[in-house]
This record gives structure tokens, C-alpha cells and sequence, in this order.
């Protein structure tokens, strides 16, 4: 009868023991909130181009981080980035330019990455600013509500 009775015993702990620790989520707390996530690629292809363009990126309210990374590769000409928060502030620039003649073959990058927690709500705006520029721009962008 004792054995009977350890046995039970001790499968009874084993049980709960087993059960406690699928309760407790093995020491990972999950929220009950809901989370979003924006991850947004982008390549645009340049040919001889001067025309400006324009990219918009929607960051929503509660939004608690964006990421971008603007990458760029020029084979000719010269190409300006500009990163514009919803209130028109200039968040960062830079440029891209070959120097060599057409002669010379020659490719020029450049990469521009910001991270911002709990950002603006509302339209953040890439704008492109191409001077015959031959090209590829890489934009990814993140965000984590």
C-alpha cells in the first residue's frame, strides 16, 4: 500500500510541477496588448533621371519605434536625400555623387540610418533630389507599435 501510495505521490507532483510551468509561460510574460508592425521596402531605379521625387512613410499614433535605412548606389551623376518629420523639420541629408568622367566607370554609395522612439505621428517624407543621376535607392522602414 505504501508503494500504491509514493507512486501516486509522486506522479501527482509530477503533474502539477509540469502543469505550474506551462501556467507560468516558462518565465515569458505575454501581453495581452496588441502589437503592430510596419516593415516597408522600397527600390526606386534611376536612368539619367533630374526629376525630384517624393516618398511619404504614415507613422500612426502609439507608434513606439521607426527605423530607416535609405541605402543608395550612383553610377553617374549626383543624387541628395533629405528626411522630412510631419512638421516640415529637417531630420538628415546627405549626397551621392560620381566624380570620374563617363570615360572611367566608377560607383559611388551611400547610407543614412535613423532610429527614433515614440516619433511624430503623421507623414514623414523622403525627398529625392536626382542631378542626372544613374542609380538605385534601397529604403526600409520599420516601425513597432
Amino acid at each position: 500500500m505504501k508503494n500504491h501510495s509514493l507512486v501516486l505521490f509522486t506522479f501527482l507532483l509530477m503533474c502539477s510541477i509540469t502543469f505550474y510551468g506551462q501556467s507560468q509561460n516558462n518565465g515569458v510574460s505575454i501581453s495581452n496588448k496588441s502589437q503592430t508592425s510596419l516593415d516597408l521596402q522600397r527600390s526606386i531605379i534611376l536612368e539619367n533621371d533630374s526629376e525630384s521625387k517624393e516618398v511619404i512613410i504614415n507613422i500612426s499614433e502609439n507608434t513606439i519605434r521607426f527605423d530607416l535605412i535609405i541605402s543608395t548606389s550612383v553610377s553617374g551623376g549626383q543624387l541628395l536625400i533629405e528626411f522630412y518629420s510631419p512638421d516640415n523639420k529637417k531630420q538628415g541629408n546627405f549626397t551621392v555623387g560620381t566624380q570620374l568622367n563617363s570615360i572611367k566607370r566608377e560607383m559611388a554609395k551611400g547610407t543614412i540610418r535613423k532610429s527614433l522612439n515614440e516619433p511624430q505621428a503623421g507623414q514623414w517624407k523622403i525627398q529625392i533630389i536626382p542631378t542626372e543621376a544613374s542609380g538605385e535607392i534601397e529604403i526600409q522602414a520599420r516601425t513597432e507599435n
